[in-house]
Order: C-alpha cells, then sequence, then structure tokens
C-alpha cells in the first residue's frame, strides 16, 4: 500500500566491502549538485583477531567523507571500506535508490572491487501520541504482549522505562531485526515522550558487487511486506491510504 502521510524518522542505508587501495574521494565530485556541503571525519577502527595462542587488536584510522544536502537532513558517505546512506526526510525509496545507484556506480567504475560484505537498509518509525492513547491499537495483538504483561503483574510495583518486543526474521539470506513498542531515549530516567517505535533493520551478506541494487530491492520489499503485517487499520486511518 502507499500512504499520504508516514512515521518514517530515519532510513540508513549502508553498504560494507573490503578496505579499497588508492582510495580517492575527489571521484565523487559530481554528486555535490545535490549534496554540495562536504565535511570530513577521522574514524578509528579496532580489529581484533583470535587464535589458539593469543588475541591480537590492530588499530587503524581513515577518513570518512560526508555529504550533506543544503537542509543538512539528509547526507551520504564513503569510505575505502564502506558507502553509507541516512535521511532524515525521507524522499522515497526510489530516489533513495537512485542517489544510492550514482555513488555506487563510481565505486565500482573507479575502483577495482568484486564482492561487498554486507547490504543493510533500515527504516525507523516513530508514532508519536497523546497520554492516556492506547498505542496497542495501531500495531498486531501479538506485537504488544510485553505491554499486557507489564499492566497485568509489573504495574502496581513497578515504573515503566520502556517496553519493546524484539524478534529477528530470517528469509532465505536476508535478515530483519524487528523492535517495536514504547522506546526511551532518556532511559534510564523515566519516559517523557508517549511514542510507539517501528525498527526494521534488514540485511544480507556476502553479495556480489554486480547483485548488490537487486539485493537492496528486495530488503526494501520486505520490510514493506514486514510492516504491513505488523500494524493495524487503526494506524492505516492515520496514515491516509493513497487511492490508486
Amino acid at each position: 500500500m502507499k500512504y499520504k502521510r508516514n512515521f518514517i524518522t530515519s532510513v540508513i542505508l549502508k553498504v560494507d566491502f573490503n578496505m579499497i587501495d588508492g582510495f580517492d574521494a575527489s571521484k565523487f565530485a559530481e554528486l555535490k549538485k545535490e549534496y554540495p556541503i562536504e565535511k570530513v571525519h577521522q574514524r578509528t577502527e579496532f580489529l581484533t583477531q583470535l587464535s589458539k595462542e593469543k588475541q591480537t587488536v590492530d588499530q587503524r584510522t581513515f577518513s570518512e567523507y560526508r555529504y550533506y544536502d543544503e537542509n543538512m537532513e539528509n547526507y551520504f558517505s564513503v569510505s575505502e571500506s564502506s558507502c553509507f546512506f541516512e535521511l532524515k526526510n525521507h524522499v522515497g525509496f526510489d530516489v533513495l535508490k537512485k542517489q544510492f545507484e550514482k555513488v555506487f556506480a563510481t565505486l565500482k567504475n573507479q575502483f577495482n572491487f568484486e564482492d561487498v560484505n554486507r547490504v543493510g537498509l533500515r527504516y525507523i518509525n516513530v508514532i508519536p501520541y497523546n497520554k492516556g492513547t492506547d498505542w496497542r491499537k495501531y500495531i498486531a495483538a501479538e506485537l504488544s504482549s510485553i505491554d499486557k504483561f507489564y499492566n497485568n503483574i509489573g504495574k502496581k510495583l513497578f515504573k515503566k522505562l520502556l517496553c519493546l518486543s524484539r524478534v529477528s526474521l530470517k528469509n532465505e539470506d536476508t535478515i530483519i531485526n524487528f523492535i517495536a513498542g514504547n522506546p526511551n531515549k532518556n532511559y534510564p530516567a523515566a519516559i517523557t515522550k508517549e511514542e510507539l517505535l517501528l525498527d526494521y533493520d534488514s540485511f544480507c551478506s556476502n553479495v556480489d558487487v554486480d547483485d548488490v541494487v537487486s539485493k537492496l530491492e528486495i530488503l526494501h520489499q520486505n520490510i514493506l511486506s514486514l510492516f504491513e503485517k505488523s500494524i493495524t487499520e487503526e494506524l492505516r486511518i492515520l496514515m491516509k491510504v493513497e487511492e490508486k
């Protein structure tokens, strides 16, 4: 289904690959039309290797190049071992895919690598509601069972600091980690905002470089399918289904 309104607060797309020799961020200059603000961040990574004899920790420092849009809401970053998009102002999957294809085409054309270690796509939905509203009416009954447990047993004894249900699912070579319920950014302090979280984090590993875009489409479709199964008509009314 398509909706006129959504509650997406962040969309994250990340592709990890083996370290590229001779990485040069200037190859992405043509993408500055859409992402004109450039910032360079120094990152440190620790790699732990285990063997029967000993454990060793290697450290490496590298540059991550971030390119923001004019509003500083959306950005993509590239480094010698990853490509990353984060959209706070979601523009739709088709637009995101098109932007990613431009960045990834540059990576493929300018640098020689054949395999991708991991492709990930994550949608974070945060639905605010008024105090006293039964948020459980927006999601499938099975997802709110932990809250029912709290109301039946723990409400008289404890104050709720957060209330989340989590499930990990696998479909062929794709994994989705799904979290639903009441989040709390101030944990372990008390909940101050009435919100419902629907967080879908999907990924697959060891992907041929030519299959990355098609895998990304599969991740997107799997998330859409799970989203539709996890919400109710009450939420669809809020989101306003688009007429065909």
